[in-house]
């Protein structure tokens, strides 16, 4: 009579794993299936752990990161098997274009917990200017006609944007109020990176002296006042 092992094991599961018959069907049941621990480690910047990244695998979201920006999980399979992991970046943040590919190796579980890094970057970053305008106080400093700050008596003022990489920003030290300084409305332009930034505008300005008023016309000398000889012919 043939006999499976499904039939012969079923009933030994209920003895004791330590029992020798316990034992024997382990070692003669199917082999387990590779078991790997990973671990992936989402960061917005390099050394900043970035919380709230989803991991989904076929549509379903299988691990989240934490506050530390790492998150745990076990995958089993068949030996060589290739697992993707689509990235979800929290609002603000870009997700890699690419799944993260993971391919199961039965050595892997024996040692640590494999390792995955993730990179959301943020969508923008911080532009700090730094105006320093010499011989420019008390100017306005405009952002697409608008003024957002003005040089205090020194010269100096600091203006504050959210940018992405691709934008850019004109400012323009507005000279209407001094119209001798030179130059007049300086701009300069700025552009967003990968990083944040702390830039600046230095600008020197030399203020054109007042051209010196036209001396009035010398009047006529007036005329003498005294005798007039008398013409002789009236004699």
């Amino acid at each position: 009579m043939r006999v499976s092992l499904a039939s012969v094991c079923a009933p030994l599961a209920l003895v004791a794993a330590s029992s020798a018959g316990a034992a024997a069907c382990d070692s003669l049941g199917p082999p387990k299936k590779p078991s790997q621990a990973i671990v992936f480690a989402a960061e917005s910047d390099p050394g900043v752990p970035l919380a709230s990244v989803q991991l989904q695998h076929r549509g379903k979201v299988v691990a989240t990161t934490g506050a530390d920006g790492t998150a745990s999980l076990q995958i089993t399979g068949q030996e060589g098997e290739t697992f993707d992991f689509d990235v979800r970046c929290p609002p603000g943040h870009r997700a890699p274009e690419a799944p993260v590919s993971v391919v199961l190796r039965r050595t892997a579980g024996q040692g640590a917990a494999a390792r995955f890094p993730l990179r959301c970057a943020p969508k923008e970053r911080s532009l700090i200017v730094a105006v320093r305008a010499e011989g420019g106080a008390n100017l306005p400093v405009l952002y697409l006609g608008r003024e957002v700050a003005r040089t205090d008596g020194s010269g100096a003022a600091h203006v504050a944007f959210r940018v992405a990489s691709t934008d850019s920003v004109v400012l323009t030290l507005d000279t209407t109020e001094q119209p001798r300084l030179r130059p007049q409305h300086p701009s300069m332009s700025f552009h967003g990176a990968e990083r944040d930034q702390l830039t600046s505008f230095a600008q020197k300005f030399d203020a054109e002296a007042p051209k010196p008023k036209p001396r009035p016309a010398a009047a006529p000398a007036p005329e003498p006042i005294g005798p007039v000889r008398l013409n002789r012919h009236l004699r």
